[in-house]
């Protein structure tokens, strides 16, 4: 991949997001290689809008996606308080839309300017095996699948670790000690 240069009449910088106005981006091998201050007369310009960070969604159920809203006048528990929840119920009665589900988010996520998605999967290994599914199916810079423990016994654990990017609980309060 050569080299590009991008003209910015604004972009947001540094990790304290500065604004700073007329600035160029120089892009070697698909990562920014250096930022420097007025435009280059080589660059493409882009004199209107913002640049910025590409945006990560670091907590995500992508799952969630395919019954959104349900339960809206329960209790924050009965809707996702494991296993026995609405949301496990809904999730284990349509786990066919699943993978459709997830690549519909990722898609309109990707849409909208995130490049990258962290997952937090319900229904251990077959969560992950659903999510992977879809990570397949859609072009998403950063897709990291974490997946749950559901029964909690340590060769689940090892399927896990093997399969996804990570494990993702919701509390260790949920789990034996020696898991």
């Amino acid at each position: 991949m050569g080299d590009l240069v991008l003209n910015f009449r604004m972009a947001l910088l540094g990790e304290d997001l500065e604004v700073k106005e007329n600035v160029n981006v120089e892009i070697r091998d698909g990562e920014i290689s250096h930022i420097g201050n007025g435009f280059d007369s080589l660059g493409k310009t882009f004199g209107t809008g913002v640049a910025l960070p590409g945006l990560v969604n670091s907590h995500s159920h992508s799952a969630d996606f395919i019954v959104p809203e349900h339960g809206n006048t329960m209790s924050i528990r009965e809707v996702v308080g494991d296993p026995k929840s609405l949301k496990y119920e809904l999730l284990n009665s349509r786990t066919a839309e699943i993978p459709e589900g997830i690549v519909t988010f990722l898609r309109r996520s990707a849409k909208k300017g995130v490049i990258g998605v962290v997952d937090f999967r319900e229904q251990g290994v077959k969560g992950v095996e659903l999510a992977l599914e879809a990570r397949g199916r859609v072009k998403l810079p950063h897709y990291l699948i974490l997946g749950r423990p559901e029964v909690g016994d340590p060769a689940e654990l090892e399927s896990l670790n093997r399969l996804a990017d990570g494990v993702g609980i919701s509390t260790p309060f949920s789990y034996d000690r020696d898991f």
